[in-house]
């Protein structure tokens, strides 16, 4: 019987397996979109890409938010949703396959679970509301992983240090040309044939990019804004942006600490936001409650920069003021997490 080392051995991420050849691969059986093996102690987690990127789960930022198991009725923390919900702590590994139209299972990668689960309320398959736990889940990338080895990885990281190259080049010429990435390079490997799959981009390929697209849309405001401080000799206040920009935490509430003068020449802190959308000024732009509560603290001294038509060669930049944000846009709630009292 094969082992999981083995598995992991031989299995490559973009690989498409028929039905019989991921049960007998994994020694599982059932139709359930969550599988456990006993045998080789893992989770088989099945997404499906028809409607949508995929029917039971979404990709927000680059984390995969998985549904829990259960089509009726509010789903329950037990079985194979409980063994997520633990597999931190339990270390149990968990194999990702979408399922496409043809019934095709195409291994995403192996995950792991990157967030806390939480509730939402969706409609069943009845139509009925009811509850579901959601799990937000990131693709493990190995350290050691040959690029060059890899086409898909390749092209990934070929694609960002093309992105990252541009940096240096706009802060040079005070513009903003910055692309939110989408890449169609997905390729299946199966018995020596290399399939290619055109009809759909690569969803987590894409994700990557635009992950590491955010991170790139921040540091391009970083430089702009520390070249102007640096211009006006402002050296102290530089060396807080520093040391802030290379320091920050998820949940800081905004992205770059930068400063400007006040009415008396004297420089107070700025707070910046960097937001990026694809279409024009009237697209939503999401936004958490954390950066919402600090936006209140500091309306004064706080900025949304957006970056509007980030994919076409019309993008610019937009700067909203704290107060211009609470006076001239509406903030609706879209999701909810639900606590036991």
């Amino acid at each position: 019987m094969s082992t999981l080392r083995e598995i992991d051995n031989r299995i490559n991420v973009g690989e498409i397996f028929s039905r019989k050849q991921l049960m007998e691969m994994f020694k599982i059986s059932g139709q359930s979109g969550i599988m456990k093996t006993n045998a080789l102690n893992c989770l088989v987690l099945i997404t499906s890409e028809n409607n949508g990127v995929y029917a039971d789960s979404g990709i927000e930022n680059g984390t995969i938010m998985y549904t829990g198991e259960g089509l009726r009725g509010d789903q329950q923390l037990n079985k194979n949703n409980k063994s997520i919900y633990e597999s931190k702590q339990t270390g149990l590994p968990m194999y990702l396959f979408s399922k496409d139209k043809a019934r095709n299972y195409i291994f995403e990668g192996k995950v792991e679970l990157c967030g806390v689960p939480y509730q939402i309320t969706e409609k069943d398959k009845e139509g009925n509301d009811r509850l579901v736990w959601k799990f937000p889940l990131k693709i493990i990338y190995s350290e050691d992983v040959d690029l060059n080895e890899d086409d898909r990885l390749q092209q990934v990281a070929n694609e960002v240090a093309r992105i990252e190259e541009e940096i240096e080049e706009n802060i040079e010429q005070d513009t903003i040309e910055l692309k939110e990435g989408t890449l169609k390079i997905r390729k299946y490997r199966r018995t020596g044939i290399r399939q290619k799959r055109t009809s759909k981009p690569d969803y987590i390929a894409e994700e990557i990019i635009k992950s590491k697209q955010g991170i790139i849309n921040e540091t391009t405001i970083f430089k702009q804004e520390r070249k102007r401080l640096l211009e006006e000799g402002a050296n102290e206040q530089v060396e807080k942006m520093d040391e802030f920009f290379e320091n920050k935490k998820e949940n800081e509430g905004f992205d770059v600490l930068s400063f400007e003068k006040d009415e008396n020449g004297e420089y107070k802190e700025k707070y910046i936001e960097v937001k990026s959308t694809k279409e024009n000024e009237g697209t939503p732009i999401d936004i958490t409650s954390n950066e919402i509560e600090f936006a209140k603290e500091h309306v004064k001294d706080y900025y949304l920069y957006r970056i509007v038509n980030s994919n076409t060669n019309q993008r610019y930049l937009k700067i909203v003021t704290g107060e211009e944000l609470f006076s001239n846009y509406s903030f609706i709630p879209t999701s909810f997490k639900i606590y036991s009292k």
